[in-house]
């Protein structure tokens, strides 16, 4: 970042941290084991979409909030705890 811009970010009375490189995966842990697989999910309902309809048919918002669902239903409560645990961290425990 700009001296300026960590200037300005602290003149409004918030702090500034860098992440090192290679370092996002162990402090976004969203992005570490979940984002990747429910994405994946996501592109298969618009795939099997677009296989589907017509050529330039647009998905209604409908179809889209049911990709979404369906997608993260698929995501399991498994890769979620694991996640956590590749982290060292146990935020709550299974039933």
């Amino acid at each position: 970042m700009k001296e300026e811009t960590v200037n300005l970010v602290n003149s409004i009375g918030m702090e500034v941290d860098f992440i090192p490189a290679g370092y996002t995966a162990c402090l976004q842990v969203m992005d570490k084991g979940l984002h990747k697989p429910f994405k994946g999910f996501l592109r298969e309902e618009n795939v099997n979409w677009l296989m589907n309809h017509q050529e330039g048919q647009k998905p209604s918002r409908v179809d889209i909030a049911n990709w979404i669902v369906r997608s993260w239903n698929r995501v399991t409560a498994s890769s979620i705890v694991n996640t956590w645990d590749s982290l060292g961290i146990r935020p709550f425990q299974p039933e």
